[in-house]
């Protein structure tokens, strides 16, 4: 009769285990999966235990598939959705997908259209490149053009819900404005820079970009997927920064993208990685000269042998 018991409760618990994944303890940081180590473009992190092939810490690939040890499930980090998934089997792409590849260069913006030669000219408008995205998470974000010729000073104007203000400049970035209402949640604005500049047309060189900021669910949602994230793994500052830009990247907010690496950056990251895809982003918002040099320090890093970096710099050169 006890026996009976006995096989009864571990039957009832194999029955409990095949609905709770087998979380990791914590990986060691040799067991963390670095960008270098993979040949394509992850599309999120494994959080725990319990795959075939992958362990908790593995970056995974849109073609990788899941094969669930004992039933179950794992936990897996998307970047594409920006939130943890339960997987029970299946290939990544059916099941979290790519990130999305944002690019400034549209029919709107030809302007930021990278180009096999040359540059983007100092010349009749001062086109806007932050915010990087019309899509933007923060309430008070940095504002960049690029200069034009022959320009004195600029007037930079921000319209919409309860925001409405001016500044004149003669600088080509500015922060936003701390005697000024913050951007409102889920509203649309309207951002213009003016050059003044001597010129007998009675208009002066101007360049427009709508601005959306998410809405506070949005937002909400976002950041605590992003801080459950971070406390599931004892990731790298680079691999971690690396990993929070690409989901920034598929939910275009390039703005975010940008400066979460950027921070990387500023605190003497040794990872070329980060500088090469800083670069890409910088690329992708039309600021050639930072993205040359993010690719640059990304040669000098990896001793020359990035082939995408060489490629790219290629294309930058006049």
């Amino acid at each position: 009769m006890v026996k009976n018991k006995k096989l009864l409760v571990l039957f009832c618990l194999s029955l409990i285990a095949k609905d709770i994944p087998m979380l990791a303890s914590t990986p060691r940081p040799e067991e963390i999966t670095r960008r270098y180590q993979i040949a394509c473009k992850p599309v999120g992190r494994l959080e725990t235990n319990g795959d075939f092939n992958f362990r908790a810490g593995s970056l995974l690939c849109e073609q990788d598939k899941i094969e669930i040890l004992n039933g179950g499930f794992v936990k897996f980090f998307c970047y594409s959705l920006g939130k943890t998934l339960n997987l029970f089997g299946g290939t990544v792409s059916e099941l979290c997908g790519k990130p999305r590849a944002m690019s400034a260069c549209d029919t709107n913006h030809r302007r930021l259209c990278p180009k096999p030669k040359g540059g983007i000219s100092d010349s009749d408008s001062p086109t806007i490149i932050a915010p990087y995205s019309s899509l933007i998470l923060q309430s008070r974000p940095d504002i960049a053009w690029h200069p034009v010729k022959g320009a004195t000073s600029y007037i930079v104007r921000l319209s919409g819900e309860r925001v409405e203000w001016k500044v004149n400049t003669n600088q080509t970035r500015i922060p936003y404005p701390k005697d000024q209402p913050e951007l409102q949640f889920g509203n649309a604005y309207e951002l213009t820079v003016l050059a003044n500049i001597a010129t007998e047309d009675k208009d002066l060189p101007s360049s427009t970009k709508i601005l959306n900021r998410l809405t506070q669910g949005e937002v909400q949602n976002l950041e605590d997927e992003i801080s459950k994230f971070k406390t599931i793994l004892n990731l790298p500052a680079d691999e971690l920064a690396l990993d929070l830009s690409d989901t920034f990247v598929s939910q275009n907010l390039l703005t975010e993208a940008v400066e979460v690496l950027e921070k990387r950056a500023k605190d003497n990251s040794k990872d070329s990685t980060v500088y090469r895809q800083l670069g890409d982003l910088y690329l992708q918002a039309g600021n050639r000269d930072l993205a040359e040099k993010n690719y640059k320090i990304a040669l000098s890093l990896s001793n020359g042998s990035l082939i995408v970096q060489k490629s790219n710099l290629r294309q930058l050169k006049p």
